[in-house]
């Protein structure tokens, strides 16, 4: 029996500037930095074999992402309501260990946020993942060999009896 789970792909941020989510892999791609402000908010990291991705930095006033866990992508951190400032985008969130990816970060006005990184995939000894193959949810794969030898253990053939109980029950009247 062989189970493969393939990480889920981070999610985009909103907006016309906004940062791509990462693919799902063995190692998840971080997400996509956004390109509308003057420092910008960064993607999150893609989930790793041993842990899940770091958040991403927000832009000049906007929140940071978390970082991702186990089966879980981080929250895209938080955008502030100010119109001067163009760079007021948050973080993407880190892409799981193992599953999900990560949050697009949430935008305000015109300022776009990173995006979340993608979730990393895990399998048996010798599975190989392709950069870029899971695209959108995570999956996960349960197969089989029907030519695999099997163990079997032979039905016992002694018996067993068991002694007798002898008792005197109370009369109660």
């Amino acid at each position: 029996l062989q189970v493969e789970l393939r990480g889920a792909q981070g999610g985009a941020s909103g907006g016309d500037n906004a940062g791509m989510g990462g693919i799902g892999a063995e190692i998840g791609q971080a997400g996509g930095d956004s390109t509308s402000c003057g420092p910008c908010a960064t993607g999150g990291g893609g989930g790793t074999a041993a842990a899940g991705g770091v958040g991403g930095s927000g832009s000049t006033v906007g929140g940071p992402g978390t970082a991702g866990t186990l089966g879980l992508g981080g929250e895209g951190g938080p955008g502030v309501d100010n119109p001067q400032n163009g760079g007021s985008a948050g973080g993407g969130g880190g892409g799981g260990l193992y599953g999900g990816g990560g949050g697009g970060a949430g935008t305000v006005g015109s300022s776009a946020g990173g995006g979340g990184g993608g979730g990393s995939s895990l399998g048996p000894a010798g599975a190989t993942f392709t950069a870029g193959m899971q695209a959108g949810d995570g999956s996960v794969t349960i197969t089989y060999d029907p030519d695999a030898p099997t163990t079997t253990t032979a039905p016992s053939t002694t018996t067993s009896t068991a002694a007798a109980a002898v008792v005197t029950p109370a009369f109660t009247g």
